[in-house]
């Protein structure tokens, strides 16, 4: 199975099972990027369920402002661009003809024009993408001269160590699963090469804390493995051995003191993400 196909397949649930975090770092990119302009372009691009263009538009409350920005919003799985379609009079309440939504990959954006955008986000979609050089030179034609790019990847998922150490309870005389991504995506020199090459002269990387959020600890588990499911089959998983991983998996959290927090109605696990400003 395909990233491509995987994201079809839980598009209606992808929000849940992502704990919040990609949310809050979407949130801090609007921070970085605001004020949005009068009459700004913007990319989208793997947009997901459209967590950028809900943050962006909760920022802008003057309704001049808002119903004068043009979204492009770009994503391989189909399911994901009908899940924006319907946020657009449902949800953000903007003009019909404000989006274009896209089923497209974002190495395939040939057909979006150059010295478009005033503002381009991929918020963790190059960790997955079949050809992140290609992806990235995209986003560079795409911008306008002094546009900027936000790009997302992980510097520490807090709960993979919980999940592979429960994993071997499991499957004690198998591999422990294992990310569906190139590792070097969790170096910013990486992203800033990439980004480089692109064309990018301008390229500045941090980290920003986020966290997996749940109201319990046993939530947490549940929404990991909802999560991770379709990842451990592609790794060999039967259903009973994902059965059996969730109540290992709480143990194992809930003993992770360097990573879980635990307060009244609220459990979270202490993650950290890469972000990258490029300015063209």
């Amino acid at each position: 199975m395909s990233a491509q196909e995987h994201f079809a397949n839980i598009a209606s649930v992808y929000e849940k099972g992502t704990g919040g975090a990609t949310r809050q770092i979407a949130t801090h990119l609007v921070q970085l990027a605001s004020p949005i302009s009068a009459d700004a372009k913007i990319l989208d691009n793997a947009c997901g369920t459209g967590v950028v263009i809900d943050e962006l538009l909760a920022t802008v409350p003057d309704p001049h402002v808002r119903n004068s920005l043009k979204f492009t919003a770009t994503d391989a799985a189909s399911p994901m661009i009908e899940l924006v379609k319907g946020k657009v009079e449902e949800q953000w309440h903007i003009p019909a003809d404000s989006i274009t939504a896209l089923t497209l990959a974002a190495e395939n954006l040939d057909d979006v024009a150059s010295d478009n955008f005033d503002y381009s986000f991929t918020n963790f979609g190059f960790l997955f993408f079949k050809d992140a050089d290609k992806a990235a030179k995209h986003v560079y034609r795409t911008l306008k001269p002094g546009g900027r790019a936000f790009i997302t990847s992980w510097k520490d998922l807090g709960y993979m160590k919980a999940v592979q150490q429960a994993a071997i309870k499991v499957r004690p005389d198998r591999p422990p699963p294992y990310l569906p991504f190139d590792l070097a995506w969790l170096d910013s020199a990486h992203i800033k090469a990439v980004f480089e090459r692109a064309g990018f002269q301008n390229v500045e990387v941090h980290d920003q804390q986020s966290s997996y959020t749940a109201d319990s600890v046993t939530r947490l588990s549940q929404s990991l493995i909802g999560m991770m499911e379709g990842m451990l089959k592609m790794q060999g998983w039967t259903d009973g051995e994902v059965k059996s991983l969730e109540p290992e998996l709480e143990c194992t959290i809930q003993a992770s003191d360097d990573v879980l927090v635990v307060e009244q109605n609220v459990a979270w696990i202490k993650m950290m993400a890469h972000v990258a400003v490029c300015i063209k």
